[in-house]
C-alpha cells in the first residue's frame, strides 16, 4: 500500500551498511523501527526499499528503539529539504 504510493520504506538495521548520516531523505518516508531484542521482523525487513544503520561506538552494539527513533526524526527534521 505505502510503496504504490510512492513512499520509501525505511529500515533501521543496526546491520545495514548504509549510514543514517549518509541518507538522503525523499518526500514520502515510512521508517521502521524494530523491537529492541529482535529488531524489525523479517517480512517487514525484506520490504524494505533502504535498510540504514546509526553509526555507534564500538562498545554499543545496539540503541534502544527510543533513542533510535529519536536520533532518526531529528536527522530527517534537520537534513531533509522537505521541511
Amino acid at each position: 500500500l505505502f510503496s504504490n504510493n510512492n513512499f520509501n520504506i525505511i529500515g533501521l538495521d543496526s546491520n545495514s551498511k548504509n549510514k543514517l548520516s549518509d541518507h538522503l531523505w525523499d518526500k514520502k518516508n515510512l521508517i521502521l523501527f524494530g523491537s529492541e531484542d529482535k529488531g524489525i521482523k523479517k517480512n517487514l525487513l525484506f520490504n524494505c526499499t533502504k535498510k540504514i544503520s546509526i553509526k555507534t561506538t564500538n562498545n554499543i552494539e545496539s540503541l534502544n528503539v527510543a533513542q533510535a527513533c529519536s536520533i532518526t526524526l531529528y536527522d530527517l527534521r534537520t537534513r531533509s529539504k522537505y521541511f
